[in-house]
């Protein structure tokens, strides 16, 4: 009875620990963390991880171990949130681009490191990278930028 009790406990404890204490910075850092370290996975539309990834199941992914529950779709992702504008972002807000500069809607999410830097999974062929977003490419391409975390 009592390894009853204690394996209950422990679950209880690893089930609390899902979301890092310290509040929004702790979170934010594990956010940033945890998106390095996907760095060099192969992007895989419709990728979920942990092996393979698109933009949006990158950010699901992340998120989700952080016990932050997200929309799976960079559409839904961009209607998700608080909007802010790019100079008010800060580690662990969505930045969203369009791939064909004519179009409004977003079709591929970022995760902002902080410092102009990003986290994403590009393209059929590519991997997971970092990258800067004040890149000509980001620059021409922005749509807006959500804050997703409390």
């Amino acid at each position: 009875m009592r390894s009853a009790w204690l394996l209950l406990a422990a679950a209880l404890l690893v089930g609390c620990a899902s979301r890092p204490p310290g509040g929004d910075r702790a979170l934010q850092q594990a956010i940033r963390v945890d998106a390095l370290a996907q760095v060099g996975k192969p992007y895989r539309y419709g990728g979920r991880g942990p092996d393979s990834f698109d933009c949006s199941g990158l950010v699901a992914y992340v998120y989700g171990r952080a016990g932050i529950k997200l929309p799976r779709s960079t559409t839904d992702l961009y209607r998700s949130g608080e909007k802010i504008d790019r100079d008010e972002a800060r580690a662990g807000d969505l930045l969203f681009y369009r791939f064909e500069e004519r179009k409004r809607e977003p079709s591929h999410v970022v995760i902002y490191l902080g410092d102009g830097e990003a986290v994403h999974a590009p393209v059929t062929g590519g991997a997971v990278r970092a990258t800067r977003i004040d890149a000509p490419w980001y620059e021409k391409r922005y749509v807006g930028a959500r804050r997703v975390l409390e």
